[in-house]
């Protein structure tokens, strides 16, 4: 679970920091305990398998899953520990959903903003 939880960090907000991952990382928990989506982190996080579909676009973007920069790596995997352990409050309002504020809304159904953090922003 740690492993997927720090992938899932790694690849999606390395660029953001520890505050980014960590804010991706409670909405893979928020998933998690949330009856709609798998019950487990590795579950979240491969839900829609590698093709399109998939609930995080560094699954299935047809590149390597081996983190490559050492330091963030190390950093993802201590959060993901510190994550699974209930120690960190979530800073994202309970978000399930997040995009990259570059783009637009990608959802046809209207969801509420909780947070900007870096580039994404959170919605419920």
């Amino acid at each position: 679970e740690a492993e997927c939880l720090a992938l899932a960090m790694y690849f999606e907000a390395r660029a953001e920091g520890r505050e980014g991952m960590r804010a991706v990382g409670h909405v893979i928990l928020n998933r998690r305990d949330d009856a709609r989506f798998p019950e487990t982190v590795c579950g979240v996080v491969h839900q829609g398998g590698e093709s399109r579909g998939c609930q995080f676009s560094w699954y299935c973007d047809g590149r390597s899953d081996v983190p490559t920069h050492r330091r963030a790596w190390r950093s993802a995997g201590a959060l993901a520990y510190q994550l699974l352990s209930d120690r960190l409050e979530d800073t994202t309002g309970g978000a399930l959903f997040y995009h990259a504020t570059w783009i637009d809304v990608p959802w046809k159904r209207p969801r509420e903003k909780t947070r900007v953090i870096g580039q994404h922003a959170f919605y419920r």
